[in-house]
């Protein structure tokens, strides 16, 4: 981080090239690709898992599906450090969010429940997720991506 004000600095300065002063632009794309392409993936895995039957969610099928989505959360988060500091608080605070509802669905999904309501309560995690994506993940802006 030091690193990156410093060659702000002396761009500002006008010290370094004009060419060079855009270099960081092409890693806030790469951030940006990183992180929308992270955010469709986790609305797949989230699609997957709505289509799921009870009898059809296998314990690995459901596994590899939250695995996907805890995996595309850590990439948004790796990525932000590249990003600007207004889309930076922007997926601090979604995958913020859309972590604690994740939690919440798995531990509801984990829970003893009898053969009558696992129906139930795998739709209602499948749809507890996908209202948190909507919420939390859907508004981060992916146009052009």
């Amino acid at each position: 981080m030091p690193t990156r004000v410093l060659i702000a600095a002396l761009c500002a300065a006008g010290v370094l090239a004009v060419g060079a002063c855009g270099d960081d632009q092409p890693s806030q794309e790469k951030a940006q690709s990183q992180v929308c392409h992270a955010r469709a993936d986790i609305s797949e895995q989230i699609d997957l898992l709505g289509t799921l039957t009870p009898s059809a969610a296998t314990l690995e099928a459901v596994k590899r599906s939250i695995k996907a989505i805890a995996d595309d959360l850590a990439k948004m988060r790796g990525a932000r450090a590249n990003l600007s500091d207004e889309r930076r608080m922007q997926v601090e605070s979604a995958t913020a969010t859309f972590t604690s509802e994740l939690r919440t669905a798995v531990e509801d999904l984990g829970s003893p429940r009898s053969p009558g309501n696992k129906r139930t309560q795998t739709e209602s995690a499948s749809a507890a997720l996908r209202d948190s994506y909507r919420k939390a993940l859907e508004p981060i802006d992916c146009t052009g991506q």
